[in-house]
């Protein structure tokens, strides 16, 4: 049924087209014969016109023949047959154009032919009456003249004249007549044309703009569904040439992300809620996008809240039709806080411990390499302390992995408390940390701070309601430290490897803390084993060295050779 309905509209169509097409060439042919024929009239006419001319050119030509044949008549002057000569000489050109013209009007034919007749009765008479002048026989000749026989042939030919001119003027009016009616029939033929093409155009027009507006229709009934349930906030802007943009709609995701009621955002300026570092940029790209007609993405921004909260956003504008009578833009707004937030988590997870919530060793390293690159800058000193919980083994493996990660927990607390905020307190694993101090303006610095990290990782611990049933565990920790300065920041290694004492415990014991240098080298620690609080600066009866992981070694270059003496520092080894 549908294909023969199809059928059926198309059949119709090409019959009202091959008539249309019909119409059109039978109009086309008669406002063509029209035209033609309207010329041909037109032509008509200006012969007739013509042939009156010639009448009266001949007329004139014989009334100046017979004005000199007086003239000599009554003085006897050869003077006057000057003039009559030219008329006469004028006669049979004017007699021939007339006869030429008359032959083309066939009303005229006949006139022109008894005026030519009498023309030439006249002419004889002239030239007989100049011929009795010029013989002396003037007497004859006046009575020629005053017999009446030139005047009654000279009114014939007023007469001849008056018919040709008669027959003349009827044929030119006849062939008006008809070029009127040619004219007024290829005018009536054109307008008829006019009037089928334009109706033609009308009721085209007309379907056109029926589709138009049926498809504009479901084009807006479409968009306003979308708009209504787009995960996306959206908001229809209208920017005027000049001033802000105006809110028209909003749907009720972005209503919900601004936490604002629909009424209560259309009308409004659409950057009120947008942060104030990115308002301009915002307002730009809105701007560009009116007057480009080209999409904007104008990237993640802050969203204000009224209630002074802020939602991370992506936004773009997107061009739309007039909206109000000024040009539209359509605003998307894509809430990206939580993602955000995953990210800023999953960053902090990366980079920091999970148990203690310090910097991992991949932080720590970093911030060990920004700390000697900027001795390059400023200088100054960079101390990095390594620290070793003496005696976490024994409490893990007796208590339980449950009071061994309270330890932990405890202990990154109290070392996180006595560094600076300048300082990265880092978990390197297990039970060893990393302290990085920027910025030293002294050696006594580094050594003071080892002194509080190690003096408060050295109080006794409660267990509180943990396995450890309430009871206290003294957790000591063991200190050593290298540090660079600026002529050293280009070195390799600052902290030397042992293939023995591998952690500062092993290196200076339990509870103490003791400058590392190059040049302190290890006889397996004997003789370097520190009292407790031992003062440092008292110079060690044995060499001592730390070991340090390698990639702490790469980053930090070559230990500067001095160490600690009963003088102070700067004493080389």
């Amino acid at each position: 049924m549908r294909a023969q309905g199809r059928r059926t509209v198309l059949l119709a169509v090409l019959l009202a087209a091959l008539l249309a097409a019909l119409l059109a060439g039978v109009l086309a042919v008669l406002c063509a014969t029209s035209a033609v024929a309207v010329a041909r009239d037109r032509d008509r006419a200006d012969r007739s016109q013509r042939v009156s001319a010639a009448a009266d050119a001949l007329l004139v030509a014989l009334l100046d023949a017979e004005t000199g044949q007086r003239g000599y008549l009554l003085t006897g002057d050869d003077a006057f047959l000057q003039p009559y000569e030219e008329g006469r000489q004028r006669v049979p050109a004017a007699l021939e154009r007339l006869q030429a013209e008359a032959a083309e009007v066939p009303a005229a034919r006949a006139p022109a032919q008894r005026l030519a007749a009498a023309v030439a009765a006249k002419d004889r008479l002239v030239q007989r009456i100049v011929a009795l002048a010029r013989a002396g026989q003037t007497d004859a000749a006046v009575r020629v003249v005053t017999g009446g026989t030139g005047k009654a042939a000279m009114d014939e030919v007023r007469v001849q004249v008056d018919e040709v001119r008669a027959a003349a003027g009827a044929a030119a009016g006849r062939a008006r007549a008809a070029a009127d009616r040619w004219l007024v029939a290829a005018l009536a033929a054109a307008v008829a044309l006019a009037g089928l093409v334009l109706t033609l155009a009308l009721r085209r027009a007309g379907a056109a703009a029926h589709r138009w507006r049926v498809a504009h229709g479901r084009g807006e009934d479409r968009f306003r569904r979308l708009f209504e349930g787009s995960v996306v906030g959206m908001a229809v802007l209208a920017v005027p040439p000049a001033g802000p943009a105006r809110v028209v709609a909003v749907n009720p995701v972005l209503a919900d992300l601004v936490r604002v009621p629909r009424e209560g955002l259309v009308g409004a300026d659409p950057l009120a809620f947008v942060g104030p570092q990115d308002g301009a940029e915002v307002a730009d790209g809105v701007r560009r996008c009116a007057s480009d007609g080209v999409e904007e993405y104008l990237g993640e921004r802050t969203l204000q809240r009224p209630d002074g909260t802020t939602a991370f956003v992506v936004v773009s504008v997107r061009p739309l039709p007039e909206v109000d009578g000024d040009t539209g833009c359509l605003l998307e707004v894509l809430d990206v806080t939580e993602r955000r937030v995953t990210e800023a988590a999953l960053a902090h997870q990366a980079l920091h411990d999970p148990l203690t919530d310090l910097p991992n060793r991949v932080l720590a390293l970093d911030h060990l390499e920004l700390a000697v690159t900027r001795l390059t800058r400023v200088g100054g000193l960079v101390a990095v302390v390594y620290v070793d919980l003496d005696g976490f083994k024994d409490v893990n493996d007796r208590r339980g992995h449950a009071v061994g990660d309270r330890v932990l927990v405890e202990q990154a607390a109290r070392l996180r408390s006595v560094v600076r905020d300048a300082d990265t307190a880092a978990r390197m694993g297990g039970d060893e940390f990393l302290v990085v101090s920027p910025d030293l303006a002294s050696a006594d610095d580094a050594l003071r701070l080892a002194r509080r990290v190690v003096d408060a990782l050295g109080r006794p611990l409660s267990l509180g309601g943990h396995a450890g049933g309430g009871e206290e565990v003294v957790v000591t920790a063991s200190a050593a430290w290298p540090w660079a300065g600026p002529a050293r920041r280009r070195s390799r290694s600052s902290v030397r490897p042992t293939a023995r004492c591998t952690t500062p415990s092993a290196a200076v014991g339990p509870g103490r803390y003791w400058p590392a240098t190059r040049r302190t080298r290890a006889r397996r620690c004997r003789g370097s084993r520190l009292h407790p609080r031992a003062d440092v600066r008292r110079r060690p009866c044995g060499r001592i060295l730390v070991r340090a992981p390698r990639d702490v070694r790469r980053r930090v270059g070559r230990t500067v050779r001095r160490w600690w003496s009963a003088e102070g520092v700067g004493t080389r080894c």
